[in-house]
């Protein structure tokens, strides 16, 4: 959700645009892991610069994701995709070090193919940490969820 030029206001949950208005806190999707905020629709209909904002007729609308990137479907797509490349450029090292006759040349190799390990695992490790996108404790709510303005 684009969140340009409104500010987030955690006492009161809600968000405020350019010219003053508040968008209050509709709905939690926690199956969908999103936040819904709207402005009253007879606000927005009647604002000077509803057109720069909302096609909308029932008011301005900001969606937000109770979820950081970093633990978002993309994020740990992403790891996965840099865990994949780090083991093939390591299993590139290996193959290297074997074929290499000169000492100087395999010594680099065998320290790229040790490099490349200490990294899968270290990227392993903090993907198994992440969990599985919207696997959170219970409990965790709106204003303390990972992500959110204030959280």
């Amino acid at each position: 959700a684009k969140t340009v030029g409104f500010r987030y206001h955690g006492h009161l949950n809600a968000w405020q645009c350019s010219e003053g208005t508040y968008l209050r806190h509709t709905e939690t999707d926690r199956h969908a892991r999103l936040v819904r905020f709207r402005a009253e629709a007879k606000v927005c209909n009647d604002c000077r610069i509803k057109h720069h904002c909302t096609d909308s007729d029932e008011g301005r609308e900001l969606i937000h994701p109770l979820d950081g990137w970093s633990r978002s479907d993309m994020a740990r797509f992403q790891r996965a995709l840099s865990v994949s490349l780090i083991v093939l450029a390591s299993l590139f090292c290996a193959i290297e070090t074997v074929r290499q006759s000169a000492p100087p040349l395999r010594s680099f190799f065998l320290c790229g193919f040790l490099v490349g390990i200490v990294l899968a695992r270290r990227e392993l490790v903090r993907l198994k940490e992440a969990g599985p996108a919207g696997a959170h404790a219970a409990g965790s709510g709106v204003e303390s969820g990972p992500g959110f303005p204030n959280g």
